[in-house]
């Protein structure tokens, strides 16, 4: 199946999103980011993980999907979360906190009740 949008397009939405262009080798977190890309695309991909565990794989995100919705995500986060905390700072750390470690627990037992599930069948 032939991508959409190819991921240097995808990197490309990401910064036109940001408002900024990024140099290479730039810290995960820059001012004015409230996760940083690296935390943000591995929540992004721990719940596309569960997604796909539950829908089929087809809804699992490539690397570079991960990484884009991950920056996108984290400047829409700094936005209106700021990273001085803001109104609700440490609430919004906990969630995403909380879902970075629940998710891809909660993807891993429900594969191995679907394994479980075949091997009684």
């Amino acid at each position: 199946m032939a991508d959409v949008v190819s991921p240097e397009e995808l990197e490309q939405i990401n910064r036109e999103l940001q408002g900024e262009e990024r140099e290479q080798g730039a810290p995960a977190q820059q001012p004015g980011e409230f996760l940083g890309r690296e935390q943000a695309a591995a929540l992004c991909d721990a719940v596309f993980g569960v997604v796909a565990a539950r829908f089929g794989d087809h809804w699992r995100l490539a690397p570079q999907e991960a990484e884009a919705l991950g920056g996108a995500l984290d400047a829409v986060l700094a936005k209106y979360m700021p990273a001085d905390g803001g109104q609700y700072g440490p609430e919004a750390a906990l969630a995403i906190t909380t879902a970075m470690i629940v998710l891809p627990r909660l993807q891993r037992q429900r594969q191995e009740a679907a394994e479980d599930a075949k091997h009684a069948a």
